[in-house]
């Protein structure tokens, strides 16, 4: 599979496609089944006003199938992953009929090895019949039960992660990129490979992009693959045009230092 390239399709056939243990490092964040709640959005609920479109996925599946699918992509990601890789893995605790489902019921057959608390500060729910819900987890979920690729320095992000949500024209439910940020400086170097299967905006390529690491990425939505890939080239592109900059400065201070040392030695 190339690389650098988001793929349109179901991220679970284009998985099986992805040559295993070939993945250095996966950041993302699945659609969260809202619209299976059923739940009747008020005039201050902004996910009322999102209506998100993912192609032939409605999000809208019955909650023991989506817990389902969610296990087999995560099967799926641990088989393409490294054996020292890691995935991160966002969710929230989503409530169904007045009850809440937390992401600890299909991810209990995985490793986990931490859970990251995303404090977001703000919430898209502003209905006052609960208190403001203002928390998603990172589930930070290895291959083996060792200690995975890891810099040290990113011992002091701590395991709370005050971050708040980046508002972007193109997508209502992106995260934003110092949460990609601090995952990939954690766990990866220049040159590795990251995965998104739920692209969305692009935020996780994006991010690869501008820290010099490879990515692929999957996404059923060719409108938001479009848009993504736009900000990617313009990346490469603004890119190019520093390291012309940085060239020439170098040739003119190179330039200079010739002409000082001629001067030098009249």
């Amino acid at each position: 599979m190339e690389l650098n390239k988001i793929y349109q399709g179901d991220c679970l056939e284009l998985l099986k496609q992805v040559e295993s243990e070939s993945v250095d490092c996966i950041v993302t964040s699945p659609p969260y089944n809202k619209h299976s709640a059923k739940r009747k959005c008020g005039k201050t609920d902004s996910w009322q006003k999102a209506n998100i479109d993912y192609g032939n996925f409605k999000d809208d599946l019955p909650e023991e199938e989506y817990q389902e699918q969610q296990k087999q992509v995560l099967r799926e990601c641990l088989r393409v992953l490294k054996k020292d890789g890691s995935i991160f893995y966002n969710h929230k605790p989503r409530i169904v009929n007045h009850k809440v489902i937390f992401p600890h019921e299909w991810l209990n057959e995985f490793n986990v090895r931490q859970m990251i608390i995303w404090n977001r500060k703000n919430s898209p729910v502003l209905e006052p019949i609960r208190f403001m819900p203002i928390v998603e987890y990172i589930f930070w979920v290895t291959k083996e039960r060792k200690t995975p690729k890891f810099n040290k320095e990113a011992f002091h992000f701590k395991e709370i992660w005050e971050i708040p949500p980046k508002v972007n024209p193109n997508h209502p439910a992106t995260f934003p990129e110092e949460v990609v940020k601090r995952c990939l400086k954690a766990t990866t170097s220049k040159g590795d490979v990251v995965l998104d299967p739920y692209m969305g905006s692009g935020t996780t390529a994006k991010v690869s992009k501008k820290m010099g690491r490879m990515f692929i990425g999957f996404e059923v939505n060719p409108h938001f693959i479009e848009l993504a890939t736009q900000e990617i080239n313009r990346l490469s592109e603004i890119g190019e045009t520093q390291t012309l900059i940085a060239s020439q400065s170098t040739l003119t201070s190179q330039r200079d230092l010739i002409c000082v040392k001629e001067e030098f030695q009249k």
